[in-house]
C-alpha cells in the first residue's frame, strides 16, 4: 500500500518517524564492516583534538561540564566542520552543533590540549610526591592499617553462628 498523504498529514498521524526517515536518510558508505561505536570521532578540518562532553546525565541538564570546557578553551563543533559523512543526533536544539546522546562534540587546539595535559601531569606528580613524603614521615601506617580482621573457616563460621543463636 502506498502512502499518498502529504507531509503534514503524515506528521500528525500516530506513526513512528522511522518509516518516513528511511526514505531520505542514507547511511554512509562503508568499505568494510566494523562494530558500531557510540562515541566515534569524526574527522574535521584544522589541528584540533576532539572530545565528547557530558551535557545531560539521566535526562537531567548538567551545564557545568560544558561551561567548564568552554572556559578551558574548548569550542562546540558545528556539523559543517566534518570532512566526512558522520551520523549524529538530530539537530533538536537548532544550533547546528554535533551531539550524540546528550554529549556535545567539542574541539580544542592541539597546543591548548598539550598545555592542559602538562598541567594535570604536574598536579598528579605533586600529589604523588606529597603521598610519598607522607609515607616516609608516617612510616607504613600512612598507607597500611591492620584492623585485626580475619576470615573464618567453614567450621569456625558455623560455631560462631551457633553461639549467636544461643
Amino acid at each position: 500500500m502506498t502512502d499518498n498523504r502529504n507531509e503534514r498529514e503524515r506528521s500528525g498521524a500516530k506513526r513512528t518517524r522511522a518509516s518516513d526517515d528511511t526514505k531520505t536518510n542514507q547511511r554512509p558508505a562503508m568499505s568494510q564492516w566494523s562494530p558500531a561505536s557510540a562515541l566515534a570521532m569524526p574527522k574535521i578540518n584544522g589541528d584540533y583534538r576532539l572530545r565528547w562532553i557530558t551535557e545531560y546525565v539521566n535526562g537531567v541538564h548538567t551545564p557545568r561540564n560544558v561551561q567548564t570546557a568552554l572556559r578551558e578553551g574548548y569550542e562546540r563543533v558545528p556539523v559543517s566542520d566534518f570532512t566526512e559523512t558522520f551520523i549524529c543526533d538530530e539537530d533538536i536544539h537548532g544550533d547546528g552543533f554535533a551531539r550524540t546522546g546528550g554529549l556535545p562534540l567539542m574541539k580544542i587546539p592541539h597546543e591548548f590540549a598539550e598545555q592542559r595535559e602538562a598541567y594535570y601531569r604536574s598536579r598528579s606528580a605533586d600529589a604523588l610526591s606529597g603521598a610519598n613524603t607522607l609515607q616516609g614521615v608516617a612510616g607504613s601506617n600512612a598507607v597500611y592499617e591492620d584492623r585485626g580482621t580475619r576470615s573464618l573457616s567453614g567450621s569456625e563460621a558455623g560455631a560462631a553462628l551457633r553461639n549467636l543463636n544461643q
